[in-house]
């Protein structure tokens, strides 16, 4: 597979610099850790913060929240953090829509 926009389908993020990354088949799912607001526990691991509902007003999967749009960062250190744009340099990836947090490990 080839990091390039073909391959995904489109730029989820125009004009901004992107990466990839490849993990081996984890034996887990991520799992979705909190709404906008509220405390997402996600011990070491990675939180993805994006768009909670679809176009049809449909919760979205942890794949769904991240094809349309998201916003990433590390616990650093710490057991939780907000599921908010303050926990993610004040990044909102979903303008006026409700937001939800995912935890990745």
């Amino acid at each position: 597979m080839s990091c390039t926009d073909a391959e995904f389908g489109g730029d989820p993020a125009p004009e901004q610099e992107k990466q990839c990354w490849c993990e081996d088949k984890p034996a887990y799912k991520p799992h979705r850790c909190a709404d906008e607001g509220d405390e997402c526990l996600c011990n070491g691991g990675w939180v993805v913060y994006g768009a909670k509902l679809g176009a049809d007003k449909k919760p979205l999967d942890f794949f769904g929240t991240i094809k349309l749009s998201m916003a990433v960062t590390g616990t650093k250190g710490k057991e939780s953090i907000t599921c908010a744009a303050t926990s993610f340099d004040s990044a909102d990836p979903a303008p006026d829509a409700e937001k939800t947090c995912f935890c990745d490990k």
